[in-house]
């Protein structure tokens, strides 16, 4: 950087000295009427040198170009200084020194540059540029000084020869940058381009809308300037006279203007740039003219000129200077390359020709008074500023562009079957004959509902009772059950003599449907056999009948009935125990007594799965509060998850009240609570939002997996409904306290890395390295979390692909990803955020390896002891396992309080493991 800043020091130096001398001596020898000539001259001048050049950048390195480029401005420089003291040749050296010092500006000034944007990437430029730029204003400050000094010294020939002399250490400082610090991808670029077909900059322009606005910016700002300066120069010259005279003024006040933006590039620049971003900071400068302009118009003179002239000379090489390198960092080198010279020296010019065309047709066409020129100066700083207000959204745009490829790739939709199309491929199922179908496929179709609603399945259903198989005939019997079917009743004799039983039964259940009091005798026989297939089925059909009819519930008996089952169940024959209980637990459901509510529960805990999957099931279809908690317990176990989950939906909206009270008695223990989240998650519900906060915040603060689980379903409800409103501030909160872990984890990670330079046994070191490792993971982890939160406050479109490209292996996107997460964060939580992640990604952590020999050691004991407290009064089981193994290792009895405090830990582990640590340690 320190090159960089000289160079740049170096360069703006030479210009501020040349162009004082420049302005005085065009002033002294052609009145100010004729600056927008050479505005023209200088503008068809750039026009040539820009053409020339970026042929030259098309054939050669960048390194090349520079160097030639600085040998041709030397000579230049020299030759004004030969033929100066010639009388015959002042006229020619006020005409050529003018026009060199506009060329000299936008081009040397583009190259170095050029050669710093490919030094630094986007967040290395954002935190050095602004210190860069210092180097440009304080050569500035100097170069006006020694204009002044020199010109009244040694005249306009000294001043000549001090700037050739000064220009010429910028050869061998672009020779070494370029060698030492650009990378070799870069070196290597040019031979790619040329062999490709070049592509006009003027076409890359138009086909990007980033670089449109930029240009944009670039032509106002000049066109602005150049009104400015006009003015300024105009009342200048009224007032002054001679060419020293001028020069000397034009030195003060061009130093001045730089003492000004000096202080504000080393003080408020980098702030700005951190609290504003660049949009917003860019537009500081057209905003201070458009106030300039009304200050001039009402009240014009020399003062309210200086004024203008003093924010535009004090802002544009401070913050305009390092906010317009700033919107080229995103543009890829290869477009760079081709462009940026383009439009610093092009359009730079051409636009400074435009100023001075209009000014020729404003003052020698409409003979405008000078102080009218304000008119166009605000009109022009009002497109300026629009158009910066435009590059807020395109800069972030060309990030998003750049991480475009980190997008989750959207997932195939599934065509929806829709409910004609259905019923079509269920009847063609259902209506057999001629056509070869599986018997799977028919017990399929038989059990969906859609065929008992609709009139056109009565006649496939009526068929498939000559099917050869006698499970689809019952099946089919049990479906036509719901329509009264007098063709049904004439052979229902042949049904119940059926030699298959499930043929009998479908048959029972049929004549518990339509003719329960005629087959009376016959259904109370079959009702009394132990065989659950029927005697099983007829109480189970006869109880849904009863639902509504309690009277028929009692003539039949069938809470005895039910009763009696359940004490005789332990005498069944094993073959018969576990269909029974299958029985029951369906009864159970339908009935609702206590006695029903007992064998529910002791179903939940059978040793037969599934037993317990059918008693989940039927716990949830009561509905029955009594159930939730046992429901939740069951969300910790793979094999019962998914039913539990279903049943616990069940519930609807009245689940969040319950889980409001269960929560608040701290019922659910941990392990089952961090299955709520992907449980709640799917729930459309405004009363979703303050239960998972509540879990996070009141219920659960510090369980690490339950946060993760928490701020996931909460990504997913605001995808999946994103009417839903969920509480900025408590967002916010949460995102402070993720900081604050990971703040936390670093501290206690740097100071662990420094501990472990001490060279100390190597069970010791393996132990602290183990706890280092493990503290990376959980930093991560809660970086992961971090993320999740901001998806709540920002699009997801552009937090995922951050997220990703940090964590990108090799990290080539990093700095982008970081400058775009910058723009989008508000100030509040810009700087807590950005140089956390800046060093966790980018391995930037402070103080992990400065020297310990000046440090106290008891003090170092102590601080590890209070770091190692820190850890163990989280809730992280394998951080204080990691904690507590370490403390073994270290055999320091000081720990021994700590570990007592351990030998309660709801994990058995870190119980067990503080206990073993404590004996070892003489303290248990």
């Amino acid at each position: 950087m320190g090159l960089l800043q000289l160079q740049i020091f170096l360069t703006i130096t030479v210009l501020l000295m040349a162009k004082p001398a420049a302005t005085g001596i065009f002033l002294a020898y052609f009145s100010a009427d004729q600056l927008p000539w050479m505005y023209l001259l200088t503008a068809g001048t750039a026009g040539i040198v820009s053409f020339l050049y970026s042929r030259a950048m098309g054939r050669y390195t960048f390194l090349r170009v520079n160097l030639w480029t600085l040998v041709i401005c030397l000579l230049s420089l020299l030759g004004f200084a030969v033929i100066e003291p010639q009388s015959v040749g002042r006229q020619v050296v006020a005409i050529g020194l003018y026009t060199w010092v506009g060329v000299f500006g936008v081009l040397a000034a583009s190259q170095f540059w050029m050669m710093a944007n490919l030094v630094f990437d986007v967040r290395q430029a954002k935190r050095l540029f602004g210190l860069i730029g210092a180097g440009a204003i304080t050569g500035g400050i100097a170069g006006g000084y020694l204009a002044s000094l020199l010109a009244e010294n040694y005249g306009m020939n000294g001043l000549l020869y001090g700037a050739t002399l000064l220009l010429f250490p910028c050869l061998p400082i672009s020779w070494y940058l370029w060698k030492r610090f650009v990378p070799d991808i870069e070196k290597r670029r040019p031979q790619r381009i040329h062999q490709k077909e070049e592509v006009s900059p003027a076409r890359l322009i138009m086909e990007s809308r980033h670089l449109q606005l930029l240009s944009g910016i670039i032509a106002l700002s000049v066109i602005t300037a150049k009104l400015v300066e006009f003015q300024f120069s105009s009342f200048a010259a009224m007032h002054l006279e001679g060419a020293a005279e001028l020069t000397s003024f034009f030195g003060f006040w061009f130093s001045t203007f730089n003492v000004i933006g000096l202080t504000l590039q080393l003080f408020f620049t980098h702030r700005l740039f951190q609290r504003f971003g660049v949009g917003n900071s860019l537009s500081l400068l057209p905003a201070g003219l458009t106030l300039g302009a009304v200050l001039m118009f009402f009240f014009p003179g020399l003062n309210m000129a200086t004024l203008s002239r003093l924010v535009d000379g004090g802002l544009k090489q401070s913050l305009q200077r390092v906010g317009i390198e700033m919107l080229f960092v995103p543009v890829s080198a290869e477009v760079k390359r081709r462009v940026k010279t383009y439009l610093d020296v092009m359009v730079d010019t051409v636009a400074g020709g435009l100023g001075g065309l209009l000014l020729l047709l404003l003052i020698d066409g409409f003979q405008l008074p000078l102080a009218k020129v304000s008119v166009f100066i605000f009109f022009f700083s009002l497109a300026w500023l629009a158009c910066v207000l435009l590059m807020r959204s395109e800069y972030l745009n060309t990030f998003r562009k750049e991480l475009h490829q980190f997008l989750p790739e959207a997932k195939p939709v599934k065509p929806v079957t829709s409910h004609r199309e259905l019923l079509n491929g269920l009847f063609k199922i259902l209506n057999w004959p001629g056509r070869v179908i599986r018997e799977d496929q028919l017990l399929f179709a038989l059990s969906r509902k859609e065929i008992t609603d609709l009139k056109e399945f009565k006649r496939p259903l009526l068929r498939l009772l000559t099917h050869p198989s006698t499970v689809v005939r019952a099946e089919a019997l049990r479906q036509l059950s719901n329509w009264q079917l007098v063709k049904i009743k004439l052979k229902m004799d042949r049904f119940l003599n059926d030699p298959d039983p499930g043929i009998r039964t479908a048959a029972l259940e049929f004549l518990i449907s339509h003719d329960l009091e005629g087959y009376e005798a016959q259904i109370r026989e079959q009702l009394n056999t132990d065989d659950p297939a029927i005697s099983g089925n007829l109480f189970l059909k006869l109880l849904a009948e009863s639902s509504e009819n309690t009277n028929l519930r009692e003539r039949w008996g069938l809470d005895n009935y039910f009763e009696q089952r359940i004490s005789s169940l332990e005498t069944l024959p094993p073959e018969h125990k576990i269909a029974w209980r299958q029985v029951l637990l369906e009864a159970s459901g339908l009935i609702r007594s206590p006695l029903a509510d007992d064998f529910i529960l002791s179903s939940l805990s059978h040793k037969e799965p599934t037993l317990i999957a059918s008693a989940i099931r039927v716990a949830g279809s009561t509905q029955n509060p009594l159930w939730v908690l046992p429901l939740i317990g069951f969300l910790s176990e793979v094999l019962y998850r998914s039913q539990a989950k279903k049943e616990l939906l069940g519930y609807g909206e009245d689940l969040i009240g319950i889980l409001n009270g269960l929560l608040e008695e701290k019922l659910p223990d941990v392990k089952d609570a961090r299955h709520l989240p992907a449980l709640l998650k799917v729930m459309n519900s405004q009363n979703i939002a303050p239960l998972l906060f509540d879990l996070v915040e009141k219920y659960y603060p510090r369980d690490l997996i339950l946060r993760k689980e928490t701020f996931r379903a909460f990504n997913t409800l605001k995808r999946n409904f994103p009417n839903l409103i969920l509480p900025k501030k408590r967002i916010k909160r949460l995102l402070f306290q993720e900081i604050s872990f990971i703040r936390m984890a670093e501290e206690i990670s740097v100071f662990q890395t420094r501990l472990s330079l001490i060279p100390e046994r190597e069970e010791i070191n393996s132990a602290r390295k183990g706890l280092i490792t493990l503290l990376a993971r959980r930093q991560h982890g809660n970086v992961s979390r971090l993320f999740r939160l901001l998806g709540l406050q920002h699009p997801v479109g552009d937090i995922i692909p951050i997220y990703r490209a940090l964590t990108e292996k090799g990290g080539t996107h990093r700095a982008s990803a970081l400058e775009l997460l910058d723009n989008l964060l508000k100030p509040s939580l810009r700087k807590r955020i950005i140089p956390l992640l800046d060093r966790v990604f980018n391995g930037k952590a402070q103080d992990s390896e400065s020297p310990l020999n000046a440090r106290d050691w008891r003090q170092l004991k102590t601080e590890q002891l209070e770091s190692l407290e820190r850890l163990l009064a989280g809730n992280d089981p394998r951080l204080k396992l990691a904690v507590i193994y370490l403390i073994s290792q270290l055999g320091d009895p000081r720990y021994a309080p700590m570990l007592r405090a351990q030998l309660d830990d709801a994990d058995p582990r870190v119980a067990d493991l503080a206990l073993r640590t404590l004996t070892s340690l003489g303290k248990a």
